[in-house]
């Protein structure tokens, strides 16, 4: 099966060169988010746009027309692209990012030494799973670049995922939103992640992936789109990857988003991992399971 994965760098960094490369190893097509969204600005603004590289000017009028196209979806140019193609460039924006990681197996960020981050450039490095140097100079061969990048990505997928089970919105008994509990769930995921990373294991981070998006719509919408996000990834997981569930889940009848995520885990066939053994108990049970995985 080929993977799905979204690739994230700076303009004029390497994106749509290295989204060619994954595309001719994985015998597939890539896609751009500014295909579409070029096509639509063009005729709703018939603006005289190339579907070449574009000035930063245009490319600051192209940002701010995806802004109010997307209105309560800003993963529409992203899933148009997927719609297309499995190998996708283009994501810009936190929210956009955020609302898109779920479809994705991997996010990719191409890091080039010789740009710098344009005005529109908003998805931060650490936001993605892997980090590959292009130091292609426009002088030097492309190989180095091309190898590293389709070795790291293909050693990356043959990680079993960890999946972190946890709250996405908290809340006090005011209706007031609970920073600090927010907080804390996502030290918690941290640490536990580092854990399933230690043990060999590419991790999928809901609450940190969907903070930019919290409070983008209201209360109850909000949970519930960033919940069918999450349950969504949960359900295309592969099956030898596990789903760590926290401690509390079980007697705290708020629970309902990791109750759904742990269900869907169990329809899927992925095994859950209670950190309520403790941590000594998770990484041996990691260990094996991840033995297992690799012998089948």
């Amino acid at each position: 099966m080929i993977p799905k994965i979204l690739i994230c760098g700076y303009t004029q960094g390497g994106k749509t060169t290295g989204a060619r490369f994954l595309a001719e190893h994985y015998d597939c097509d890539a896609a751009n988010t500014s295909d579409a969204l070029k096509r639509e600005y063009r005729e709703y603004c018939d603006a005289g746009i190339s579907d070449g590289i574009v000035s930063e000017a245009s490319r600051v009028g192209l940002f701010n027309f995806a802004v109010e196209q997307c209105g309560s979806d800003p993963a529409r140019y992203t899933r148009l692209a997927l719609d297309t193609a499995p190998i996708v460039t283009g994501t810009r924006r936190v929210d956009e990012f955020a609302a898109s990681r779920w479809m994705f197996d991997a996010a990719v960020w191409v890091d080039n030494p010789f740009v710098r981050p344009g005005e529109t450039d908003e998805v931060p490095a650490n936001a993605c799973d892997l980090f590959v140097r292009n130091l292609w100079d426009g002088r030097t061969s492309r190989n180095d670049f091309c190898e590293e990048l389709i070795s790291s990505v293909t050693e990356y997928l043959t990680l079993p995922v960890a999946y972190m089970a946890g709250r996405y919105r908290m809340w006090r008994p005011d209706g007031t939103y609970d920073t600090a509990a927010m907080q804390a769930n996502r030290e918690a995921e941290a640490y536990w992640a580092q854990v399933a990373m230690d043990c060999g294991y590419r991790v999928f981070c809901p609450v940190a992936t969907h903070e930019p998006i919290d409070n983008r719509w209201p209360r109850d919408e909000a949970a519930k789109r960033i919940l069918a996000m999450c349950v969504g990834y949960v359900r295309r997981m592969p099956r030898r990857g596990v789903i760590i569930v926290r401690d509390g889940w079980e007697d705290d009848p708020e629970s309902v988003g990791t109750r759904l995520e742990h269900d869907a885990a169990i329809e899927r066939g992925v095994k859950p991992v209670y950190t309520k053994h403790g941590e000594d108990a998770v990484r041996d049970y990691l260990m094996e399971l991840s033995s297992e995985g690799a012998t089948r």
